[in-house]
């Protein structure tokens, strides 16, 4: 079989989407530079936990890390995920702020969310959520009430410069890109890696990522589970019984598996 172009990076997105699940839990043991950095953010930020009202009613929980010099503005930074935006707490430090450690030292305003549906946040949770075109207001800066995220901030949130810059990766990645489309005219710079887009996804999983068959369905067996109310943590999440230890033996019983055979 001749090997697929795209199956090294097939590979790679498909590792940044599972292992991005626990990308939020703080280390257990922090090395002497991290401690450092942790000790810097305590010192140089406060912390405060918001529900952000939506056009339909639904509230958003967001967190955010404000620089504790006043004497300026400072631009945003802002990242959704559906991993949960923790630790939860307002006396509780994430122990990194941004996509790279400089950035909690060259001083911004972080903005924390979780997504429609999962964890804190109020409403259902669509996977991939589709776009929505023509979003009234959406455009407008004088909206007289909150539209969105980006809207609620610029005005709501001490200090800041009007200017918001969105980044994220794998799903978090996803939904930088939709920021993007028809988005808020504070939001300057975007960047979305890897972004979890759902025809490539789909593409990948079915056609390039035949290794990872196991891994996927565990994933999405646990992801794609209902959420009851909000919650600051993933205990209603059931164990799926696959009925065998044999991993390579479900999936042959269970999969397509003329298809599956075909293929592997």
């Amino acid at each position: 079989m001749k090997p697929n172009p795209f199956f090294k990076l097939s590979i790679a997105i498909l590792f940044l989407l599972f292992s991005a699940a626990a990308s939020f839990a703080q280390p257990a043991q922090l090395t002497p530079q991290q401690r450092e950095l942790a000790d810097y953010i305590k010192s140089h930020y406060t912390k405060s936990e918001m529900m952000i009202p939506m056009r339909d009613g639904v509230k958003l929980f967001v967190c955010i890390y404000e620089p504790k010099d006043k004497k300026q503005k400072y631009p945003s930074c802002s990242n959704r995920t559906p991993y949960s935006v923790g630790p939860y707490g307002p006396d509780k430090y994430k122990t990194s702020l941004g996509p790279d450690e400089l950035f909690a030292r060259a001083g911004y305003i972080f903005v924390y969310g979780d997504v429609r549906g999962r964890y804190l946040s109020e409403g259902g949770y669509e996977d991939v959520r589709p776009y929505i075109p023509n979003k009234k207001g959406i455009r407008s800066m004088k909206q007289p009430t909150p539209i969105d995220t980006v809207d609620w901030l610029i005005k709501n949130v001490p200090n800041n410069n009007g200017r918001v810059g969105v980044y994220g990766i794998s799903y978090p990645g996803f939904y930088t890109s939709m920021a993007g489309i028809d988005g808020h005219p504070a939001i300057k710079p975007s960047r979305p890696r890897h972004p979890c887009l759902i025809g490539f996804t789909a593409t990948t999983i079915i056609t390039t990522a035949r290794c990872f068959w196991r891994r996927i369905f565990s994933f999405f067996t646990g992801f794609g589970q209902p959420r009851p109310v909000p919650t600051s943590n993933n205990d209603y999440v059931k164990p799926f019984n696959y009925g065998t230890q044999d991993g390579y033996k479900f999936l042959f019983r269970h999969g397509r598996s003329k298809e599956f055979r075909r293929r592997v």
